[in-house]
């Protein structure tokens, strides 16, 4: 699986990595260009 801070959905922007265990990734970051951040939870699966 790629690292987490390869793989950016494109409407994000001044992200920071929180965690990354190579199935799961959490980021904060603006979403859209709201200028209020969020976390967004990514799984990665195998299948």
């Amino acid at each position: 699986m790629p690292a987490g801070n390869t793989v950016r959905p494109g409407k994000w922007s001044n992200v920071i990595d929180f965690y990354d265990d190579g199935d799961y990734s959490a980021i904060w970051g603006s979403y859209d260009g709201d200028h209020q951040f969020c976390l967004l939870k990514i799984v990665v699966s195998n299948c």
